[in-house]
């Protein structure tokens, strides 16, 4: 599973140690970006990604494609769960103590659970894995409970909140927050002719890796743009070659 995740993202996910989170992007065969999110490991052979919103479908179909015409004997197998879990994020300075207040059996404190973290335990009664990462750039909790209990997981966490101005926030008031922290949103930043060094997220483009699906790209550009080759025209330029070598655009 690790192997296929180092494939997939730009970055090491296979040395990422259980109970821990890791935020990584994902690239096309092209190199162009087509996603990002937040992988944590759940066990030695297991683990959980978050994709974009309702892009879910869309990269198991692209890990189920490479698994299925490429890398068939890896013995890896990917399940979407997104129906499964509904999440949460409980986010502002308060948000510790509107999750004490509603009652727990974990600790989440920042001594026990850090950022980039996962726990899992109950919250109110309801069971619930716990992921110490933020979209917004503030304090951030998010729950994933039974899709089931979602809305009483909700409701639960409004009531307890009430003491602390608790509100709902949309997705206008995480666009402006996410921005002010430098996150990107698939869609927004990107428009599928995208490569991460655009956005500098270099740091997010492991140096250690041997193999990925868009190294090639890579690599090309970045000794493009060392040699004074805009990054557009390297873009332009490795198509041609691709063109000329008689290689499509496609894995088959």
């Amino acid at each position: 599973a690790g192997k296929l995740l180092d494939m997939l993202y730009t970055n090491m996910m296979s040395t990422l140690k259980v109970g821990k989170c890791r935020y990584g992007l994902m690239c096309n065969e092209n190199g162009f970006l087509s996603d990002d999110g937040v992988v944590a490991r759940l066990s030695d052979d297991s683990f959980l990604c978050h994709t974009t919103s309702g892009g879910a479908d869309r990269i198991h179909a692209w890990m189920e494609d490479w698994l299925q015409c490429e890398w068939w004997d890896w013995k890896v197998h990917v399940v979407n769960l997104t129906e499964q879990f509904a999440q949460i994020a409980v986010v502002g300075p308060n948000a510790r103590k509107v999750l004490e207040t509603m009652g727990t059996d974990m600790d989440l404190s920042k001594e026990a659970l850090p950022f980039m973290d996962w726990t899992e335990g109950t919250i109110a009664g309801f069971r619930a894995r716990v992921f110490r990462i933020s979209f917004s750039g503030e304090l951030s909790y998010e729950i994933a409970v039974p899709a089931s209990e979602g809305q009483a997981f909700w409701d639960a966490a409004l009531a307890a909140g009430a003491e602390f101005g608790i509100m709902p926030y949309g997705t206008e008031a995480l666009h402006v927050m996410r921005a002010e922290k430098g996150f990107i949103m698939i869609g927004d930043e990107t428009d599928g002719t995208i490569i991460p060094q655009d956005l500098n997220l270099n740091w997010a483009i492991s140096k250690k890796k041997h193999d990925e699906i868009n190294k090639t790209r890579e690599a090309f550009v970045k000794g493009a743009a060392e040699k004074g080759l805009a990054s557009a025209r390297a873009e332009e330029l490795y198509e041609l070659i691709l063109k000329f070598a008689g290689y499509g655009f496609n894995k088959s």
